[in-house]
């Protein structure tokens, strides 16, 4: 991403570029210098989600504000929890929660939970809200790009193991609706929705 951003910036002068880790607090030199700060579907991979956020608010200025967009459920990612629970996938899947962090997959009130890291943190004109997305996938083909533009577990496994894995994992996004059909471009509705967490939140003067 970074190098996609210089070259989109190329010859213009006052940008700078840096790679941090937001799980980690920030360098004492970069501590207040942001004015604002905007993350769009990172977070999700992020367990410690209240460390994070404290990490946001040390690196803001006194005013500055801070968005974050992540997907709190996923049902394009939901066959791989699904593969991960069965007996043939399980060992192989065992570390998914590691990649796939997804901290308020089962968060019955995630808006709650946000709020409450935002206020404990020092965080003012706090909204959380939640957004809901039943939009389907063109194909089966179109789900396999997506997945393999993504960290994926599968990469991981043996070659002769990941065609068949690919498969298991198309075959489930069957079952949960996720295609729109080749033929009409209508199917049944997608059994579950995405849901985006849009997260603002301001630090005081």
């Amino acid at each position: 991403m970074l190098e996609v951003c210089k070259s989109e910036f190329d010859g213009i002068e006052n940008v700078e570029f840096l790679q941090i880790d937001i799980r980690k607090p920030p360098k004492e030199s970069l501590e207040g210098s942001f004015d604002s700060i905007f993350s769009s579907y990172c977070f999700m991979y992020i367990s410690d989600q209240r460390n994070a956020l404290q990490n946001i608010f040390d690196l803001l200025s006194p005013g500055g504000n801070c968005l974050v967009l992540q997907l709190s459920f996923a049902p394009f990612i939901k066959p791989f929890f699904t593969l991960a629970e069965s007996s043939k996938w399980k060992s192989e899947l065992k570390g998914l929660r590691d990649l796939y962090a997804f901290p308020f997959w089962e968060d019955p009130n995630p808006i709650f939970t946000v709020e409450d890291y935002m206020k404990s943190i020092g965080f003012i004109d706090i909204s959380v809200t939640i957004q809901k997305n039943y939009e389907q996938i063109e194909s089966q083909e179109h789900y396999k790009a997506f997945i393999e533009s993504l960290p994926s577990p599968w990469k991981t496994l043996p070659e002769e193991y990941q065609e068949d894995f690919m498969n298991d994992l198309q075959e489930t996004a069957k079952t949960d609706n996720l295609f729109k059909t080749n033929i009409s471009r209508q199917s049944a509705p997608i059994k579950e929705p995405h849901q985006f967490l849009l997260i603002y939140g301001r630090k005081p003067e």
